[in-house]
């Protein structure tokens, strides 16, 4: 069996009874809520990112759905069963009127998380030789921690072969895509690529850590993007000891650094 349907498991989605055209639905709603796109709208309403849409826009993205009716019946069973969750507000820019915002919901996790036990029902023919095709390697049982792939290096080394035009292992495309969401969730609605922030190959509690201490401490996205790539200390209470230091003029113009009573002498005479 193919495990994955337009990003989400297949077994998870039999389990919420989501149908194909639903999680092809649900998964243009979530590439949208995380793209931070500029051409969209987004809202933070009780502690959570929000992004205003409407159906037809959603209808003008997959009209293959059928009809508006059918495009929010489905919208709606997903919301009712957690994957989504959307507020309606009766107000945006001054203007009055219902407006929906969206946003993923608590249950949405749990189907882009699964167990890989077989890519398919049937092996693949392959023209490589027995033992060298990356597809008839075993796959393991279950998909690894996601801090845990980030620390063996494995997401910088499936980034490297995509470059160069290797494609990685399935088991490797599955931690790349979780840790790619994470760190798009992780960023909001910051103007910082997640991709450039991906290719450093930090731990997700890494990058946790210092976009929290960055939205405390009222740094800007430059300031972040830095921080995780240098491994920047953030402890305020670090300071370092400044020495003054006086520059006078003599026949070599060289700098000279005084100490305390050689300073207060040439304070004295006005130097």
């Amino acid at each position: 069996m193919k495990y994955t349907i337009n990003g989400y498991s297949q077994e998870k989605l039999i389990e919420y009874d989501i149908d194909l055209s639903s999680s092809l639905i649900l998964r243009v709603i979530a590439d949208m809520y995380t793209s931070n796109s500029k051409t969209l709208e987004y809202k933070i309403i009780e502690n959570d990112k929000y992004m205003w849409c409407t159906y037809g826009y959603l209808m003008e993205q997959v009209p293959i759905i059928g009809t508006d009716k059918t495009l929010k019946r489905k919208i709606d069973v997903l919301i009712e069963k957690g994957i989504l969750k959307k507020i309606v507000l009766k107000e945006r820019n001054g203007v009055s009127g219902n407006y929906l915002y969206i946003s993923l919901g608590e249950k949405y996790s749990l189907i882009t998380e699964y167990v890989p036990e077989d890519k398919m029902s049937r092996p693949l023919e392959t023209k490589y030789p027995e033992g060298k095709d990356k597809m008839s390697r075993p796959l393991g049982t279950k998909c690894p921690n996601k801090d845990s792939s980030i620390n063996n290096s494995s997401i910088v080394d499936s980034l490297k072969e995509r470059e160069e035009g290797e494609a990685p292992t399935e088991t490797k495309e599955i931690q790349i895509g979780i840790y790619y969401q994470e760190i798009r969730n992780l960023l909001g609605d910051k103007k910082i690529s997640y991709e450039k922030i991906a290719r450093m190959g930090k731990p997700i509690s890494r990058i946790r850590e210092v976009i929290e201490f960055a939205d405390k401490n009222n740094k800007g996205d430059g300031w972040i993007v830095e921080a995780i790539k240098y491994d920047y200390s953030l402890n305020l209470n670090t300071k370092k000891e400044i020495k003054p230091v006086i520059k006078i003029q003599d026949y070599g113009s060289k700098e000279r650094t005084l100490d305390k009573d050689t300073e207060d002498i040439y304070k004295a005479l006005g130097i």
